[in-house]
């Protein structure tokens, strides 16, 4: 698991845009473009900032399907 956090690490300390796969209630699959802000281990979920419609997400682990760096 420490691996996984120094990756999530190295993508804010670099501001790497990433492409999210969001699994949303009632909406279904979604993909989001973003900026890795802040990780909770304790809470498992995170901070993405959408680069589209320039707003913040606050995701749970369990919704998040892919998270890879943009290409």
């Amino acid at each position: 698991m420490d691996d996984q956090y120094s990756i999530f690490q190295s993508w804010i300390d670099n501001d790497t845009l990433l492409c999210v796969d969001v699994l949303l209630h009632k909406v279904g699959k979604k993909t989001v473009f973003g900026r890795l802000l802040r990780v909770d281990e304790n809470e498992h979920s995170l901070l993405l900032y959408d680069v589209d419609k320039k707003q913040v997400l606050s995701l749970d682990w369990n919704e998040i399907d892919q998270l890879e760096p943009a290409k």
